[in-house]
């Protein structure tokens, strides 16, 4: 994690205060990472070959400073294997969302919601952890400007964008610029991909779906 203060300006975003560093890969479709010969059963889907890039986060903690809050209490969480908490090192982006074009990612394997008297807390490897909502502080924000930017238009490809009242760490990342009507209203802004490197969103956009028929198709 870097703290920082640099303006967006150029792209109306706004000002950034932390950057991450999330290396990410893409297995191949039989979920594998090794290295090895290329498979001629599958050479019917195209560059079946693990992807390795990294993305440059940043977030928008004066703008949003609950939700980086959150955000960042996954990222740099020392391992302990008696007693593990979730991390996002551990995570996955699991769901393209085909309608919206919003890629979620976050999703921690083990990490669910449950029901402790008569309240949602989360519970991971056993440990009961509380379900803190990411939801911002209208009232004591530090200025009208920085209230108004909480509404941020999902009008960019790359924005970080988590779902109004969800305690999980669950994220989205934006792959469109035509979905703002359908997801301003559900879910805030707090951070932006700054760089890409080898290029992720690309490559998980034109990955192959497979539909409910069994049939292998291409985004277009």
């Amino acid at each position: 994690i870097t703290t920082t203060n640099e303006n967006n300006n150029s792209n109306n975003l706004p000002k950034i205060t932390h950057k991450v560093l999330m290396e990410i890969r893409i297995s191949r479709a039989d979920g594998s990472f090794y290295v090895r010969d290329a498979n001629p059963n599958n050479a019917d889907l195209p560059d079946d070959d693990p992807f390795y890039g990294s993305l440059v986060l940043g977030l928008f903690g004066e703008s949003v400073p609950e939700h980086v809050r959150r955000f960042l209490e996954y990222v740099d969480v020392k391992y302990d294997v008696d007693k593990p908490l979730p991390s996002y090192s551990r995570s996955k982006f699991g769901t393209l969302d085909s309608g919206s074009g919003l890629l979620i990612g976050g999703t921690i394997p083990g990490l669910d919601i449950t029901t402790l008297g008569g309240g949602n807390v989360l519970e991971y490897s056993g440990r009961v952890l509380p379900a803190k909502l990411w939801i911002e502080d209208n009232e004591n924000a530090p200025s009208r400007d920085a209230a108004s930017s909480r509404r941020l238009s999902h009008n960019a490809k790359g924005l970080l964008t988590h779902r109004n009242l969800d305690p999980t760490p669950s994220f989205g990342v934006t792959t469109r610029t035509d979905i703002a009507s359908s997801l301003d209203a559900t879910h805030t802004v707090f951070g932006c991909i700054l760089e890409d490197q080898n290029g992720f969103l690309n490559a998980v956009v034109d990955i192959p779906l497979l539909t409910d028929t069994g049939r292998v198709e291409i985004n277009d």
